[in-house]
């Protein structure tokens, strides 16, 4: 079995390998890729987010660009949309007042609202292509959110020609996006989250939602997927 995986280096750590080991032939094929806004506007307007009660972040991606605006992570109460995200707020210093559970934007928004803490305005950092589930979700219960624009996502290329592929791996709706619309028709899509799970289904493809974002929880669809 063929199996695409369509993340960046440094997501899903182990997956490759724990892949290979189980006889699976894995091809790399990156479709997404993330640059931050280091404008000074930009550094403004995250700067001000220091100023709410609480900060959300909802990828990775979130994190690194704040990093790289040089901006700090003490001030607001920290939340992380699941433990990927919780870590890499962690290891830049940060402290982890709450977890989404589920590790979705709605497990988030969930997480959130249930904290006895919870107060407003919730200060974003966000990709220009993510999806508003959490702003959209908070907003109805009456939490004002001030979101920044703090990083780019840009679609690449499938760069993989030659036979087909059986699985491909997607992490995100602006991967499924990218996704050539004959390689999801012909391979079963697992998706990480529900929003990449309705966007595949929507392109008409076959998709299995993973239980988790996770390198385990994704080697156990496509183990389920060889059984089947």
């Amino acid at each position: 079995m063929r199996i695409a995986l369509t993340q960046g280096e440094g997501r899903l750590e182990r997956l490759a390998a724990d892949l290979s080991a189980r006889g699976f032939e894995v091809l790399r094929i990156p479709l997404i890729e993330t640059s931050p806004r280091l404008t000074p506007v930009v550094r403004a307007r995250a700067r001000a987010l220091l100023d709410c009660p609480w900060m959300l972040f909802t990828s990775r991606s979130g994190v690194e660009a704040w990093q790289a605006l040089e901006l700090p992570f003490h001030g607001p109460l920290i939340g992380a949309v699941g433990n990927k995200t919780a870590s890499a707020l962690r290891t830049a210093g940060a402290e982890v007042r709450l977890i989404g559970k589920p590790q979705t934007a709605e497990g988030l928004a969930q997480s959130f609202l249930g904290n006895p803490d919870a107060s407003g305005p919730v200060g974003l950092p966000r990709g220009n292509r993510a999806l508003i589930t959490l702003q959209r979700l908070l907003e109805e219960a009456g939490v004002e959110v001030k979101p920044v624009i703090v990083y780019d996502t840009t679609t690449r290329r499938w760069q993989h020609e030659q036979g087909e592929v059986d699985v491909v791996v997607l992490a995100s709706p602006s991967a499924t996006e990218a996704l050539p619309q004959k390689v999801g028709e012909r391979a079963v899509v697992v998706a990480l989250g529900p929003s990449t799970c309705a966007a595949a289904s929507a392109r008409g493809f076959t998709a299995q939602q993973a239980t988790a974002p996770t390198a385990t929880a994704v080697l156990n669809v496509i183990e389920r997927l060889v059984r089947s």
